[in-house]
């Protein structure tokens, strides 16, 4: 008994130290493959062409959002020296992402037939098209596009050229290789990205007249850590294509095609699709109706005088009453259907990694477009209940304060970051059971 337990005993101790030493063996193997993986791509042109463009258009967007950004702080300090309006100043993160900083910061004034307005009234439709140069553009276009550059022959490239079927012959597994080629790719991408980015922030904290604070960097932070998980989505989609396509130029066109619905298409087409759903009434509707309110009081008051009725000042008080009264009735009935359009657009918008980016980083740096009705809401609660006030001393001062980083994660942010992870691990299932099944003799 004991003889066959001792030999139980050093079988189990024998098949533990195969398994740890095949384990050390698998590792050493990943890690020289992801070396090689990197010394090729560093070597290549690609490399050095896409680097060249990262750290110039990062460098470009950089300068032109903070001279943007300057311009609109200088534009706050001049309207602030007006009493009658409410003046926003421009948030620092917008930098980095303006997404509707251009809505937020800026002045607001109230009148009876217009309601609340700026100095450019401006619609907002959740995530609209891509115009301005800012991190987010270059995170969403150029690194989207850079993955797929670097991914669209991660696979095919060496089954054309044949040493594809030599790296496996050398007991060197599928899936070690599919990971390794893809993280190899990842970190090549990154590097050029992660400091340019860097060296800019460190530029920007020296300068004194954009007040970036340590929860700025913060947010800043997780930004970079979205936008991993979004190069990384596209990088992967190109492992795909480069699996199931044989010819290199046959991903490469099928990926651009794909690109530009999934950066264009679909993010651009989602306000569109939404405003079918929702069916918000314009601005100019909505100006011709607080019309409508201010001219039916003033015919009111003028049929009163000519039959001979006085008008007192209570009565002149619940005629300025009614009227804002019926605004405020209207700016929340078009609120209501405007956070609902912003709702429906961003998940329209979510059938798109980009889409889904959109909202994590116009969330997360404070200027999405629930921060903007966020605004509206509180230049409502002002404006309105100042109209009605008959002593303009005791009316309090206004009040708005950007929403924290956890209120500023809300639904539709935890949702997109959801869904894009989600994105990543399917792609990277479905890379995996492509290369299971692929045949990687030369063509």
């Amino acid at each position: 008994m004991h003889e066959r337990w001792g030999a139980w005993s050093l079988a189990k101790q024998v098949m533990q130290r195969v398994i740890l030493k095949g384990k050390r063996v698998r590792r050493r193997m990943f890690r020289e493959l992801i070396l090689k993986e990197m010394r090729d791509n560093v070597r290549s042109s690609k490399f050095l062409l896409a680097s060249l463009a990262i750290i110039l258009l990062v460098i470009a967007s950089f300068h032109t959002m903070r001279a943007d950004y300057q311009r609109r702080l200088a534009r706050f300090s001049s309207a602030n020296q007006n009493p009658s309006d409410v003046s926003i100043p421009p948030n620092p993160l917008s930098i980095f992402v303006k997404g509707r900083d251009e809505l937020i910061g800026r002045s607001f004034r109230y009148s009876p037939t217009r309601g609340i307005f700026g100095p450019n009234p401006m619609e907002d439709h959740g995530v609209g098209f891509i115009s301005t140069p800012d991190l987010l553009f270059v995170i969403t276009v150029v690194m989207t596009l850079v993955a797929l550059f670097f991914s669209f022959d991660l696979i095919s490239g060496e089954r054309e050229a044949g040493t594809l079927q030599l790296v496996l012959s050398n007991a060197i597994s599928r899936d070690v290789v599919i990971l390794g080629k893809t993280l190899a790719a990842l970190v090549c991408i990154l590097i050029p990205f992660i400091g340019s980015v860097l060296l800019e922030v460190i530029l920007l904290m020296g300068d004194t007249s954009v007040p970036l604070s340590l929860p700025h960097l913060g947010r800043l932070g997780l930004l970079l850590l979205v936008s991993v998980s979004l190069i990384s989505c596209f990088l992967l989609l190109g492992t795909c294509a480069s699996i199931v396509f044989s010819r290199s130029a046959t991903s490469l066109t099928a990926l651009l095609f794909l690109w530009a619905v999934l950066v264009f298409g679909i993010p651009n087409l989602s306000p569109l699709v939404a405003e079918r759903l929702v069916g918000v009434p314009s601005r100019d509707f909505l100006l011709q109706r607080r019309s409508q309110v201010w001219v039916k009081q003033v015919v009111e008051r003028e049929w009163a005088e000519r039959r001979g009725d006085e008008y007192s000042r209570r009565r002149v008080q619940e005629m300025w009453e009614s009227i804002v009264s019926e605004n405020r009735r209207l700016f929340e009935d078009h609120q209501r259907k405007l956070d609902r359009l912003v709702h429906y657009t961003d998940y329209v918008s979510m059938l798109s990694p980009v889409g889904c980016y959109q909202v994590v980083a116009t969330s997360l740096m404070g200027v999405g477009p629930r921060d903007y009705a966020d605004l509206k809401r509180a230049l409502a609660r002002y404006y309105y209940g100042r109209a009605i006030d008959a002593s303009e001393e005791n009316t309090a001062p206004f009040s708005y304060h950007r929403r924290a980083l956890r209120a500023g994660f809300d639904e539709g942010a935890v949702t997109g970051l959801g869904v894009l992870l989600v994105m990543n691990v399917l792609l990277f299932l479905i890379a995996y059971t492509l290369f299971l099944k692929a045949d990687v003799r030369r063509v």
